[in-house]
């Protein structure tokens, strides 16, 4: 029986998967999502982790969060920057060292839950700082997320925060 099995099928074969279903996957992609890619971008793994060890082995990961970070850093750049600016004051915003968001405090007399749930109706996510309090007096303020966020919808964001928050236009 072994005599008749073609030499690719004892052994490991090719690393990056079978050539010819990668060549149907790249055809089938051209045709039914306009994806223009060839043969040398696509992997067939076996599984999860053969997947990440070429990704981390390749230097894609590495790279991968080089851009991830600047990407972020400049989120929040534009973040602080936009709500700097539609406060019309310096905002003594926390956070930023680690995570992907900042906290707005807000003043004590502030219902944060009730903004919170405002903007979540606008379409936006923030969660109210005091939610996060085990014990009174809870700080009062928004935590305002940007890692999924656009430029776009973070400026947006900031325009309807102002609103709800009646800072002048």
């Amino acid at each position: 029986m072994l005599n008749h099995t073609p030499p690719r099928q004892l052994g490991y074969g090719d690393p990056l998967g079978d050539p010819e279903l990668r060549a149907a996957l790249a055809q089938q992609l051209r045709i039914t999502r306009g994806v223009r890619c060839d043969v040398g971008q696509i992997v067939i793994t076996e599984g999860a982790q053969q997947a990440l060890a070429r990704f981390i082995l390749s230097g894609d990961y590495s790279r991968h969060l080089s851009k991830m970070h600047r990407l972020y850093r400049q989120r929040q750049a534009l973040l602080r920057s936009e709500l700097q600016q539609a406060a019309g004051q310096p905002l003594p915003l926390l956070g930023g060292d680690s995570g992907m968001h900042l906290v707005l405090p807000l003043d004590a007399h502030q219902d944060d839950v009730a903004i919170a749930r405002q903007l979540l109706q606008a379409g936006y996510a923030p969660a109210a700082l005091s939610t996060f309090y085990l014990t009174e007096p809870a700080q009062r303020g928004l935590v305002i997320g940007y890692g999924n966020s656009s430029s776009t919808q973070i400026t947006a964001a900031v325009r309807q925060l102002r609103r709800m928050l009646g800072w002048p236009d």
